[in-house]
């Protein structure tokens, strides 16, 4: 007999009525049988995903707005820092010392506060908007914090990439409440409604969360890794992840032979990998190295892809996969951000230390920001990296 799925709770209560009253049992009667298939377990997955009417999905990212959008955040990992930016003016507000080693930030929902994720010393801190300070930092016991997220005011979901686990962490109280247990080297996140995305560094896998279970119910391998970011567009269902994938026994051992840019499409609804609608970057666009973060522009089916190996954003059209544009940027650039209305794109530069400003009309850099004034690496140090 073949097994049926059902998508919903409600589903599965109307084929139980229809086979009692096929069967000519009473609904106001009790039956162990219909007791005993109340009781099983409903099979997984078994999730709707959420209205995208009505849910807005976050992802981790170098760069957040505050709730207005007049102010923006951005975390500088080379000095320990948090800086404040009024992009419209290009003024650097500020810069405020934080844990060590700043990877990720957040905004809470009212735009009181911004959390900051730091690698070094698996911490989070909380900067206070109104006060212009840090005012707490909170300890996430476990090894290597990287990926942070926020859909509310008083809860974070943080990746720890050395301990394996993501950790929920009540902002208010400042302390960890429920740790879950991942594969190997949890990074980025994205969140949407009940359901937490998570990538894996080396692997390329994605697992997802099921937060009402406070658990991973699957995990799927992308055939990449160098897995760092994530993108969602909710009107379509889709997710796209930058990758590198590998190809170490190639005999040709040329730079064009061995690693091949990517990103990959994810589908949420049946959470799997879309192979067809994959970009390989090194045939869309110029040659390209590193793919690091990702942003969507779900109106005019653009994706935006960082290459921080390139120091250049591709503009890709999703629908033939080609590139629109290739623009230089600063060094290292790690972070990507659409503005309210699309008309700008933010990209973070890692390595030097500023913020291009992109119009998406033209796909010119229109101003390029030194957003941390702080960090104190040599300049032969600086070339090197770059």
């Amino acid at each position: 007999m073949p097994t049926t799925r059902y998508r919903n709770s409600s589903h599965l209560l109307a084929a139980i009525c229809l086979l009692m009253l096929a069967g000519g049992i009473s609904l106001l009667q009790p039956h162990t049988d219909i007791a005993a298939a109340q009781d099983e377990p409903t099979p997984l997955p078994l999730f709707a995903l959420p209205d995208a009417r009505t849910n807005e999905a976050f992802t981790s990212n170098t760069l957040a707005f505050n709730e207005t959008n007049r102010l923006l955040v951005a975390v500088n990992a080379l000095s320990d820092t948090l800086s404040v930016i009024a992009p419209v003016s290009g003024e650097l507000r500020g810069q405020f010392e934080v844990g060590d080693d700043p990877r990720s930030v957040a905004v809470t929902m009212d735009g009181s506060r911004a959390l900051i994720a730091n690698r070094g010393d698996a911490t989070l801190s909380v900067y206070d908007f109104q006060l212009e300070q840090v005012i707490s930092t909170i300890a996430l016991g476990g090894r290597w914090a990287y990926g942070v997220v926020t859909s509310s005011n008083d809860l974070a979901y943080v990746t720890l990439q050395g301990s394996n686990e993501v950790v929920v962490v009540d902002v208010i109280r400042g302390e960890v409440i429920e740790r879950i247990g991942t594969p190997p080297l949890p990074t980025a996140l994205a969140l949407w409604g009940d359901f937490l995305y998570v990538t894996h560094m080396w692997s390329g896998d994605v697992s997802l969360v099921y937060l009402p279970q406070q658990r991973i119910v699957d995990t799927i391998p992308t055939g990449a890794g160098m897995s760092a970011g994530i993108s969602v567009d909710i009107t379509r269902g889709l997710a796209y992840l930058p990758q590198t994938r590998s190809y170490s026994n190639n005999p040709t051992a040329t730079y064009d032979a061995r690693l091949f840019p990517v990103v990959n499409v994810l589908s949420l609804t049946g959470f799997n990998v879309e192979y067809r609608e994959n970009i390989p970057l090194s045939t869309a666009d110029r040659p390209v190295n590193m793919p690091f973060a990702t942003q969507v522009d779900p109106f005019r089916r653009w994706v935006y892809v960082a290459n921080a190996g390139s120091n250049n954003v591709s503009v890709i059209e999703i629908e033939s996969g080609t590139a629109l544009a290739s623009i230089e940027v600063g060094a290292n650039p790690r972070g990507l951000l659409l503005n309210n209305n699309n008309t700008q794109l933010f990209v973070h530069n890692f390595i030097d230390g500023t913020l291009s400003i992109v119009d998406t009309a033209t796909f010119n850099v229109v101003d390029s920001i030194p957003i941390d004034t702080q960090f104190t690496l040599s300049a032969d140090v600086l070339i090197g990296a770059a």
